[in-house]
């Protein structure tokens, strides 16, 4: 999932639990819940380490931004958030993600960051739904009526 669909979920999560560490706790709980939807990123995997790595990075980053232009849209709304607990929700919501990441980026040279990656991707290309993988741009597609839909949540 995009990072800016994990961050709307933690915003929810904050919103709800408002209490920091649980808010924490359920975001990164529930990023793996929300992974194991298939959202058409499996074939991502199937490239050349390099390649691989640059797509990835090139991605990211590109996610990163418009997750920062869709919290910098919420968080001028003034909903009237507690904030402190909507931000560990965030945190905990999207951290995986970058677990994986160095995890990648370490090539299996940091061992806990191997296995959290492997874990990730298990549970990430969950095998039930297998059949049901979408293709990258119908995941697209998934992804932003999911966003719109937590931003409908939001707000």
């Amino acid at each position: 999932m995009f990072l800016t669909v994990h961050a709307a979920t933690g915003i929810i999560i904050g919103q709800t639990i408002n209490n920091s560490v649980f808010a924490f706790i359920f975001g990164f709980i529930f990023h793996f819940l929300l992974d194991m939807i298939p959202h058409g990123d499996q074939h991502l995997l199937h490239r050349e380490r390099k390649a691989r790595i640059k797509l990835l990075a090139t991605l990211a980053s590109i996610d990163a931004v418009v997750m920062g232009i869709f919290l910098a849209f919420i968080f001028n709304l003034n909903l009237n958030l507690n904030y402190l607990p909507v931000a560990f929700g965030i945190a905990g919501s999207i951290l995986p993600d970058f677990f994986a990441g160095l995890g990648e980026l370490a090539n299996g040279k940091i061992k806990i960051l191997a296995k959290f990656k492997k874990i990730h991707l298990d549970l990430h290309y969950f095998p039930l739904f297998e059949k049901f993988a979408p293709n990258l741009k119908t995941g697209f597609v998934m992804q932003v009526i999911i966003l719109a839909i937590l931003t409908g949540l939001i707000l």
